[in-house]
């Protein structure tokens, strides 16, 4: 049994199986998503889990070297783009198109549906690599919530 963390089996499976530049997508509630993606839905009821409490989940099991928000988040949500860069500050961080978005979701190894109904609320965590090196560097703890 998972000692904390993540207890979601299928956000689990894909966060054990992420290999170097995995992409993990973490969408909002309205965020249209491809046919075909692999869409692990962790939504409850509106608003919960939001997109920061899903993020931390996963950074506290997933160690990522990189993250890109929605390229409106900065112009539409700017709150939540601050409380993003406030929280991973060890982490590049960029932004992406709707294109390549659209394109990433595709080919993720999940595409994490939330409750948040937030605007522009979606974002993209990049694994990285296994080494000791980088799992030091890119350490992300967040405590668990009650």
């Amino acid at each position: 049994m998972i000692k904390h963390t993540v207890t979601n089996a299928e956000l689990g499976y894909a966060l054990a199986t992420a290999r170097h530049k995995d992409a993990i997508v973490i969408c909002d509630a309205n965020m249209p998503i491809p046919d075909g993606c692999n869409v692990i839905d962790v939504s409850l009821v509106r608003g919960v889990p939001t997109l920061v409490q899903t993020m931390c989940a996963i950074l506290n099991d997933l160690v990522a070297e990189r993250y890109e928000v929605f390229e409106l988040m900065p112009q539409y949500n700017d709150a939540m783009y601050q409380k993003i860069q406030s929280l991973v500050p060890q982490l590049p961080g960029g932004t992406i198109s709707q294109e390549r978005l659209m394109e990433t979701m595709k080919n993720a190894k999940a595409v994490v549906r939330t409750g948040d109904f937030g605007s522009c609320c979606t974002m993209v965590l990049y694994s990285a690599s296994g080494m000791d090196k980088y799992v030091t560097q890119f350490n992300c703890d967040f405590p668990m919530q009650e």
